[in-house]
């Protein structure tokens, strides 16, 4: 779980560099939180 929750805060970090420069930028976060809690399962 620990290293799950690393990997998902440095995602989250990507994630915001890049999300930075959109208007809707919490709608695109909250969408890729989802998406990735999806893919990585448990």
């Amino acid at each position: 779980m620990y290293k799950l929750n690393n990997k998902i805060l440095y995602s989250n970090f990507i994630e915001e560099q890049f999300t930075n420069s959109l208007s809707k930028r919490n709608l695109v976060f909250e969408i890729t939180i989802l998406f990735k809690s999806k893919i990585v399962g448990d």
